[in-house]
This record gives structure tokens, C-alpha cells and sequence, in this order.
């Protein structure tokens, strides 16, 4: 129990708090870290809770592959698993790394497991901004422009620059950069909605009073316009 709140703990800390206690930890010295959070949405987009089941294997597979250097914890209801990796991890490395892990989690047919992975960190005491790039991967994971299990940060390219909660920073990312779609008002309000809504297409769809299948189909269209994949 001491160990979990240690880890809660680093994940939580801010940059004037004082360096953290690591003790106990049993940190790989040769190894960095990537901090992921795992989620699980049935076919409507709905979260899933993570039962104990499921929170048992994981444990399992990372303790299996990476001793008790890898670690485990839960954060406002969000399953946090963080895993040693290799300095020389290339982004296929550890795209492969979480992708293996997923697959070891049990879920029921339907249901889809979303993963986002920070970029790799040295020391615990930047644990905190990883768990936010990590947050920010998972954010965008599983749209029509991010159809894997497995997101990670480094691959987000601009998108990591862009604050998903503000409304208007999200339209101005989408007029000036993303090209076709800034002289298209309903495929501009379409995009916009739906990364307010954490790429929900269903929560989009009542937000625009639009059918379901009306929203995906702009997205599809989206899609096409877009001069990169994001």
C-alpha cells in the first residue's frame, strides 16, 4: 500500500514540490519509463470499468516481464500502468511494448482497449508530465484518424501543442492548419465538437442534433481533406 501511494504520489507532483522519496520503489537503474493509461469503451463509446479480473492479469504480465519495476496504480478512476523500457527504445520499441500488454487484457466481445503512452522519462520526478502527455495520447486514441490500440505522444506531432478543452484554440488549430476543412463550416463544427467530446462520435452527434451515422459520415469526409493523418 505504501508503494502505490508512492506512486500516486509522483504521478500527482508538481514542479515546486520537492523532490520525491523513491525509496522502496525498486526502480530499474538501467531502464526509463513510459507512463500509460488504459481504458476500455464498448461499441457506443462508452467507458468500461476495469474489473478485477482483467486489473489482475495486467499485474501479472507486467510483473512477469519486468519484475516489480513496473508498476501499477489508479487515478481519478483511470488504470495508470508504467513499464521499464530500454535507453535505446525506438517508438516502434515501445508501440510493440503496449501493444503485447494490451492483448494480455481480457475483454468481453466489443469492447475496445485504448491505450496513451508518454514519451519516455529518466526520473520519477518528472512522472507527473509524462501521466499529462500520456492523458493527452489517450484523448486523441481511437478516432477515424487514430484507429490503434496503442497512441503515443511522440507520434502526435501538432497535436501536442493543442488544448483539447478550449474551444477556440481547437478552431484555430483546425482553420490554420488543417487546410480544405477552415472554408467548410459544418466540417469545422463537426471536427471541433468532436474532439470536445474526447472523439466520442455519440456524444458528438447529440451535441450537433445530428444522426449518429450523419457524423461519421463528415468524419470519413474530414478525413479525405486533411492534408496529414491526426
Amino acid at each position: 500500500q505504501k508503494r502505490r501511494q508512492k506512486i500516486h504520489d509522483l504521478l500527482m507532483l508538481s514542479n515546486s514540490d520537492p523532490a520525491p522519496d523513491v525509496s522502496g520503489l525498486n526502480l530499474s537503474p538501467d531502464s526509463m519509463y513510459c507512463v500509460g493509461i488504459l481504458k476500455i469503451t464498448d461499441r457506443q463509446g462508452n467507458n468500461v470499468t476495469l474489473n478485477n479480473a482483467a486489473i489482475y492479469e495486467a499485474q501479472s504480465y507486467i510483473q512477469n516481464t519486468a519484475s516489480r519495476s513496473a508498476f501499477y496504480d489508479t487515478v481519478y478512476d483511470q488504470n495508470i500502468f508504467i513499464l521499464p523500457i530500454a535507453p535505446d527504445s525506438s517508438a516502434a520499441d515501445i508501440q510493440n511494448l503496449y501493444s503485447v500488454f494490451a492483448s494480455k487484457i481480457h475483454t468481453e466481445k466489443e469492447e475496445r482497449i485504448q491505450i496513451g503512452v508518454s514519451r519516455p522519462c529518466a526520473s520519477p520526478s518528472v512522472w507527473h508530465n509524462a501521466y499529462l502527455e500520456a492523458q493527452k495520447a489517450l484523448f486523441v486514441n481511437g478516432s477515424a484518424f487514430f484507429n490503434t490500440p496503442v497512441t503515443l505522444y511522440q507520434n502526435l506531432g501538432l497535436l501536442q501543442a493543442v488544448d483539447f478543452s478550449k474551444k477556440d484554440a481547437l478552431q484555430q488549430m483546425i482553420s490554420e492548419t488543417l487546410g480544405p476543412v477552415q472554408t467548410q463550416p459544418v466540417l469545422l463544427q463537426t471536427l471541433t465538437e468532436y474532439f470536445l467530446c474526447g472523439r466520442n462520435e455519440k456524444q458528438a452527434s447529440q451535441m450537433l442534433h445530428t444522426h449518429v451515422n450523419t457524423t461519421k459520415y463528415r468524419l470519413k469526409k474530414i478525413l479525405t481533406l486533411l492534408p496529414v493523418p491526426f
